[in-house]
């Protein structure tokens, strides 16, 4: 059997392998849309829905939009709480996706039955880890992780863009700065989740009707 750190063959695959990637911690699974080994130093497993296009198009995880705003959240997540999240860059990090089928519109996102499927399952156990702090990024993650019969550390949304659009932020700023806002917002709101989950997204959920009414509102009142 070919060692993770031996060359695939396969460009997609040896091109996005950085040094880290290839001395994987064990010998699970190779990098591909679903699965990112990343360092084997960072004892953190983010876990997101399931791999779209651009995932395929990239062949790793969180790529497109939904990676670029991970890594500014990243960086927030970094440089307040290092000992959870010791790197800004999702390169260096686990990613494990709720399934590993490449999902598409009109159903992007995978059904709690599909997650729970028995293959699938095996699959979440044999790349989570009990010993890591695992990181639910959306509904999907957190189903995914009490599938596989772990808990998880933190949660939030979906980083996509329609989830971090829905948080609320001052409309003053240029819509540049609005995103970063809500970006900072959606970091700081994980980390407050440690331990608690599900009164989190339950807490979430709230906070984006709120944003809804107030938008709603926003658009009845004469210009």
């Amino acid at each position: 059997m070919r060692a993770d750190d031996e060359p695939t063959g396969d460009p997609r695959l040896d091109a996005h392998k950085t040094p880290e990637m290839q001395n994987d911690r064990d010998a699970r699974a190779v990098l591909s849309p679903a699965y990112q080994p990343g360092r084997t130093d960072i004892q953190t497993t983010l876990v997101l829905a399931a791999p779209g296009e651009h995932e395929r198009v990239a062949w790793r995880p969180a790529a497109g939009p939904t990676g670029d705003a991970l890594d500014i959240v990243l960086a927030t997540l970094q440089s307040i709480d290092p000992t959870s999240f010791p790197s800004a860059s999702k390169l260096d990090y686990r990613i494990v996706n709720s399934v590993d089928v490449i999902m598409r519109k009109p159903r992007p996102l995978p059904t709690k039955r599909q997650i729970r499927q028995d293959a699938n399952v095996a699959r979440l156990r044999a790349q989570l880890s009990s010993e890591d702090t695992l990181v639910a990024l959306g509904p999907c993650a957190l189903v995914a992780i009490q599938a596989a019969g772990l808990t998880a550390t933190f949660c939030a949304g979906h980083p996509g863009l329609q989830g971090i659009n829905q948080l609320p932020v001052a409309a003053s700023g240029t819509p540049s700065e609005n995103r970063l806002a809500r970006l900072d917002l959606y970091a700081r709101l994980l980390l407050a989740s440690r331990g608690r989950c599900d009164r989190a997204m339950l807490e979430l959920k709230a906070l984006r009707k709120i944003e809804q009414a107030r938008r709603k509102e926003k658009n009845r009142l004469p210009a």
